[in-house]
């Protein structure tokens, strides 16, 4: 591979699409092996459907952000979620997780900050290191250990 490219999507599926194209033209042109990854930001327009029929076209896509591309429920093992941190204390993940979503629900505005904002302290409040609660909520939204950031992608 010789470059990787990132693109962050908000509510913005035509300028995002048209980028798509522009991007695939100019690595054609150039003879660029590229990888490119898609990161939608919580759209609330029709980004997501329409970008992921576009997806089937493109062959760059791997496997570190294709949870958003998912129908129903992620397959993950519940070592995997769990972790070190919670390794044995189903019940305390069960109860941090459910903390999350409260303080998340109806969270406005939907952004890095305010989500940081509602999550960090609760680490603080379970006894945990945010790296761990932030972890913890990485694989249950995604399934994965090693994704983009959840609170800003």
């Amino acid at each position: 591979m010789d470059l990787g490219i990132v693109i962050v999507s908000y509510n913005t599926c035509r300028l995002t699409l048209d980028c798509l194209a522009s991007v695939y033209t100019a690595l054609e042109k150039c003879g660029l092996d590229a990888h490119v990854w898609v990161i939608d930001n919580a759209s609330r327009d029709d980004s997501v459907p329409l970008i992921r029929e576009r997806i089937k076209v493109l062959s760059d896509i791997t496997a570190m952000a294709d949870f958003f591309f998912i129908d129903g429920h992620l397959d993950y093992d519940t070592d995997t979620l769990l972790g070190k941190a919670y390794a044995g204390r189903r019940e305390a993940a069960e109860d941090a997780l459910s903390r999350v979503i409260a303080a998340v629900d109806d969270l406005e505005p939907w952004t890095h900050e305010a989500i940081e904002g509602a999550i960090r302290p609760l680490a603080e409040e379970l006894g945990v290191k945010p790296g761990d609660l932030f972890g913890l909520v990485r694989v249950a939204v995604t399934g994965k250990t090693a994704t983009p950031p959840t609170h800003s992608s």
